[in-house]
């Protein structure tokens, strides 16, 4: 692969999709969840007390998000715009740097599928190696508060965007050999990075 980057969309789109299912539905499911009561029977059904309980049955509450996480356009929407792009970018690099899989494997999912197809393994397995093996400590905390230069990436359309690695902004110096050129394109309401 051309770059880092390059090597980090080695990632598959099926693993995306199962750390996307699995951590969308791990919210909704709580091992400390009330359990509803059990059905009346025929003669408690006349029955005030039975009347009353179930009237004081709490409801079943989902639990919040976690809140620490950070902000994400994951599954929603982004504006079609040069900063949308510039901020999912962002959004990517900072993923990178914290090692967070599930962002980086979304963000990157048409990308991942392609390097997959060509034999670079699943999403979490590639992203892993490179993140031990590719990327030093040093760089992996540039990029947590990385940024682009909208002056250095270049337009090629109303839905896709190539961002160099001379674009990228950070406490350490990447070279195009190291990021590479990464290309998002607007799909389905969000930017994704797509090569």
């Amino acid at each position: 692969m051309a770059g880092l980057i390059l090597a980090l969309a080695g990632c598959g789109d099926d693993d995306a999709k199962a750390g996307g299912a699995a951590s969308s539905a791990a919210p909704s499911v709580s091992a400390s969840a009330p359990t509803p009561p059990p059905p009346p029977s025929a003669t408690a059904t006349n029955s005030p007390s039975a009347s009353a309980s179930s009237a004081t049955t709490p409801a079943q509450t989902t639990p919040a998000p976690d809140s620490s996480a950070p902000p994400s356009t994951a599954g929603g929407t982004a504006p079609k715009t040069t900063q949308g792009a510039i901020a999912r970018y962002e959004e990517f690099l900072h993923a990178t740097g914290r090692e967070d899989l599930d962002t980086m494997c979304e963000i990157s999912s048409f990308a991942a599928k392609k390097a997959e197809e060509e034999g670079f393994g699943a999403c979490r397995s590639a992203y892993t190696y490179v993140l031990q093996e590719l990327i030093s400590p040093e760089q992996k905390a540039a990029l947590r508060t990385a940024t682009v230069d909208p002056g250095k990436i270049t337009v090629q359309g109303p839905a896709r965007v190539d961002i160099p690695a001379a674009a990228v902004k950070a406490s350490v110096t990447f070279a195009e050999d190291e990021l590479g050129t990464s290309t998002l394109e607007y799909i389905d309401g969000n930017w994704y990075v797509t090569d």
